[in-house]
């Protein structure tokens, strides 16, 4: 007698357990069909998703999914985890919802499931929806090159300009191919801002006088840089004191999330303070990258001051035996009101040549201290009738090669 008890309360239990597991199980959401219709607001139009009515006070919210109706499998795009019925039989979606868009003219499919508190349903779904193409007119609310019709159909935003807001108009991004609404598209950002190099010479020894500038590309789609250009410098010729590395052409496609890095370094030619901007292009080059700010300070670099720079000995009888003589001043000190920092302990070594033997100078090479300078003569020999217009050419490790344009004529 007691083992029939037993049982039949064994029994008992069970059955209650499972009318409660029952009672909590989530209602299935039967999605009956899905219609296109005219929205009220800027959200235009959309669909209209009907359902069989839930009466069921632990019903949370509707979490609906969307995708492209294609051949071959096609990833779901989250619309919204948290959308309330407007009566207990009917979802409205807005065309764009600022996580996924709905473009005219494509086929869509539609899964939506409930949340009851903690638990979900199973999905339901539906496919082959079409939202169909509005005609066109002028208005352009947003002003970004593209009707409000035009970006109805394409699922971007007719009261923004960038829809997307990846730095590209909706009109650059049609203009260049590319989708207005998701996130497939080149992204190009400068992560290196400013690059101070500190205290530089011109032969680089200083192990803080090279650098790199990290460019990375944030968006789905290779992105390519068209150019690099150094230029807006202070004083003007610092603009050749930042010379890019060699790097592999490769290096101009960034593939989607990764990171290039562009070797610069610090070369100066001159003294004091230098200053330039790096800028890099992408094809959409009316959206401007912000520039890198390079900077530094020259060191350890004579003056290098040559005077003057064109040497004119006029006409002379080639029958005169007497060479004519002119001269021209080197220094290894800053010109007159000059406000570049003294060189205190570097001196200026040159050596000097000449395009034509029949103008030469006095010395072929010296060494100047700081503070230094020297006259050298420069002799005009016009050995025979004719045209002698050539150049000097004084070189040094430091000031790299300087010309002197000189000009004669024997008759």
């Amino acid at each position: 007698m007691n083992m029939v008890r037993l049982k039949l309360f064994s029994f008992i239990i069970s059955l209650m357990i499972s009318v409660a597991s029952w009672a909590s199980a989530p209602l299935n959401v039967t999605l009956n069909q899905v219609l296109t219709q005219s929205l009220e607001g800027p959200a235009h139009h959309g669909l209209s998703i009907e359902i069989n009515p839930i009466q069921d006070p632990n019903l949370t919210a509707f979490e609906v999914q969307i995708k492209e109706d294609m051949p071959g499998p096609a990833p779901w795009n989250v619309y919204a985890t948290d959308l309330y019925p407007i009566d207990s039989a009917t979802i409205n979606l807005p065309y764009r919802n600022g996580i996924y868009s709905l473009s005219a003219g494509k086929k869509y499919c539609v899964r939506l499931r409930g949340v009851f508190g903690d638990k979900v349903s199973s999905w339901s779904n539906i496919c082959g929806i079409t939202i169909p193409l509005m005609s066109d007119d002028a208005k352009d609310s947003d002003g970004d090159g593209l009707s409000d019709v035009a970006e109805y159909n394409l699922g971007s935003d007719p009261n923004a300009k960038d829809s997307d807001q990846d730095g590209y108009t909706d009109g650059q991004e049609v203009g260049n191919n590319l989708d207005v609404n998701e996130v497939k598209y080149p992204k190009v950002e400068i992560l290196t801002t400013t690059i101070d190099f500190g205290v530089g010479t011109p032969s680089g020894i200083n192990k803080n006088q090279h650098a790199f500038i990290e460019i990375q590309n944030t968006g789905l789609e290779t992105a390519s840089i068209t150019n690099i250009e150094i230029k807006d410098a202070i004083p003007e010729e610092a603009k050749k004191y930042f010379e890019l590395g060699s790097y592999p052409k490769v290096l101009q496609y960034i593939p989607p999330h990764n990171k290039v890095r562009i070797p610069i370094s610090f070369l100066p030619k001159s003294r004091g303070d230098a200053l330039a901007y790096l800028y890099v292009s992408v094809p959409l080059n009316s959206v401007e990258l912000k520039p890198v700010l390079l900077k530094g300070l020259g060191a350890g670099i004579p003056d290098c001051q040559i005077s003057p720079h064109t040497i004119d000995f006029g006409t002379v009888g080639v029958e005169s035996q007497a060479a004519l003589v002119k001269y021209i001043t080197v220094a290894n000190k800053p010109p007159a009101n000059s406000n570049m920092p003294k060189n205190l302990d570097t001196d200026f070594g040159f050596t000097i040549s000449t395009t034509n033997l029949a103008m030469v100078p006095g010395i072929r090479g010296y060494v100047l201290s700081p503070g230094e300078q020297i006259k050298i003569p420069v002799l005009f020999q016009h050995p025979h009738v004719g045209n002698f217009d050539s150049q000097l050419e004084i070189r040094s490790f430091d000031c790299g090669v300087q010309q002197i344009n000189l000009k004669g004529v024997a008759e």
